[in-house]
């Protein structure tokens, strides 16, 4: 392959992803494979948000947003230099031709259009005599670039926290208990414990969560969780997430303990009208499942007190009974050769724990692209050319150009001010009209 053709497939390959197509085209695909993900049944095994697409969609739309901006910043040139009809975002012009009347010289209506555009907010730079140029909202000239650059470090950002960091939506930590929180963190949460606090009506006011977290390295961190306000221990948040009971329930075997474990009651149990808390626990050295259903909570259980829990035994991942019985706290029954006991019961708090070690990033750089978007869609930026036609020494045209990005309006711009620049010269003498030209 020759020098020459090698350069012409890596330009034809920078047109194609610069492109503005390219990247509205990835857009509706990655909405479109999200749309699937969302109408996908989760039981045919195969999380569309979890597939290898998402990243590689993600990484292409990066690419294309990276070469997008890359080629806008190569053509960006100051306006102000170059005139309103170069360079610039790819907008319009529209030209408005003002006549002049006789009693009003070239020089002098460029002088009072000066006036004009400056009540009106436009920085004006003067020529010459009878010709001048003016911007404004000079900065928003930038919101479109910085709109792309913020939206390629947004992308960025996430990518960090999906590949670095981690959520775990829930999990239960009982009150005296502890749980390795996992994820290379080295830390352990445990719950010291836990209080509500009520309003005088008796509606809950705050769950905290009393906890101590232990590192690797043998130093430890106690803290307060309350809902709103998270733990931070090594970047890793703790949010309090949710809270409820945890009945303590023994088996044994012929006088011997073989399991004991608190049970968080962190689902429900529905018959009827009646939502009651229940919760399982998995005793794999048994092969068994531990159900424990609580009272519904008003006292108007018919079959279960306030103090009292109903225990079943099932096989582990089947949907096998081997019994039930109703426990009073600190009685005992037997199922299935087994003697199961109603220990105690304990506060459960649920935690969501999530590293995401780019958040801020994220904050910022979604800031920045709100940024730029607005000054793309209320800013709009444009720029101005008035000078005269014609060499009749007395009386002749001047003419309005005015510049403007896509979708801005710049026609409509040029129509009022001309009208206006009309308006100011009828203060002198009433003659004169108003014709317009596009381009």
């Amino acid at each position: 392959m020759t020098e020459s053709s090698g350069k012409g497939w890596l330009k034809t390959l920078w047109c194609g992803l610069s492109s503005n197509r390219f990247g509205v085209a990835l857009i509706a695909l990655w909405a479109v494979v999200c749309a699937v993900g969302l109408a996908l049944p989760q039981q045919v095994g195969f999380d569309v948000f979890r597939s290898p697409l998402i990243p590689v969609l993600g990484a292409l739309l990066a690419v294309s947003l990276v070469a997008c901006t890359a080629r806008r910043l190569g053509k960006r040139r100051s306006v102000f230099h170059s005139g309103p009809t170069s360079g610039g975002d790819g907008g319009g012009s529209h030209q408005v031709r003002v006549a002049l009347p006789s009693r009003i010289s070239p020089e002098e209506a460029v002088e009072m259009t000066e006036a004009l555009l400056a009540k009106r907010r436009y920085a004006v730079r003067r020529l010459s005599s009878d010709e001048l140029r003016a911007e404004r909202n000079r900065l928003s000239r930038h919101s479109s670039t910085l709109t792309h650059l913020a939206l390629i470090a947004l992308i960025a950002s996430v990518a960090v926290v999906a590949l670095t960091g981690f959520e775990e939506p829930f999990v239960a930590v009982v009150e005296g208990e502890e749980h390795s929180i996992g994820h290379e963190t080295g830390l352990i949460v445990g719950l010291d414990s836990f209080k509500t606090d009520y309003w005088p009506d008796g509606t809950p006011r705050a769950f905290l969560s009393m906890v101590t977290v232990r590192r690797e390295d043998g130093t430890q961190e106690e803290g307060m969780i309350a809902v709103n306000r998270p733990l931070k221990v090594n970047g890793v948040r703790l949010f309090q997430a949710a809270y409820g009971r945890a009945p303590r329930i023994s088996i044994s075997r012929d006088g011997e303990t073989v399991a004991e474990v608190a049970v968080p009651l962190r689902g429900s149990y529905r018959e009827g009208l009646l939502s009651r808390p229940a919760g399982v626990a998995h005793l794999v050295s048994l092969g068994l499942d531990v159900w424990v259903i609580g009272a519904a909570e008003g006292g108007d259980d018919p079959i279960l007190e306030p103090n009292q829990v109903l225990v079943e035994l099932t096989s582990e991942g089947a949907a096998v009974s081997h019994g039930q019985v109703v426990l009073a706290r600190g009685a005992a029954g037997d199922l299935a050769g087994l003697t199961v006991a109603f220990v105690e019961e304990k506060s459960f708090s649920g935690l969501s724990i999530a590293k995401e070690p780019a958040l801020p990033a994220i904050w910022i750089t979604a800031g920045l692209f709100s940024l730029g978007l607005a000054g793309v869609l209320w800013f709009p930026y444009s720029a101005i050319s008035v000078g005269r036609t014609g060499r009749r020494q007395e009386g002749g045209d001047i003419v309005v150009e005015v510049r403007w990005p896509k979708g801005s309006g710049g026609k409509r711009q040029a129509a009022r001010l001309g009208a206006s620049i009309e308006e100011a010269l009828k203060t002198v003498d009433h003659q004169g009209g108003i014709s317009e030209k596009g381009s």
